[in-house]
């Protein structure tokens, strides 16, 4: 059962972008003001990395959460 009426979550939802969101934004920029060199959203490869860097095409993972140990 959901706490807010239909009208009001689709309003909520429609104002939650997928992408060009601010961390996806600001990662590559920080990472190209420290000399990486890389491409976004590379295709061809078999997993969905959000950058890819080198010769070799490894991608470079950047999730918003902390590692757990």
């Amino acid at each position: 059962m959901d706490i807010v009426s239909k009208e009001v979550r689709s309003r909520m939802m429609a104002g939650i972008r997928g992408s060009n969101t601010s961390p996806e934004i600001k990662k590559p920029a920080l990472l190209h003001q420290h000399g990486f060199r890389f491409r976004l959203k590379k295709r061809n490869l078999p997993s969905k990395p959000e950058l890819v860097t080198g010769h070799a095409f490894s991608p470079l993972v950047a999730s918003g959460t902390a590692p757990k140990l």
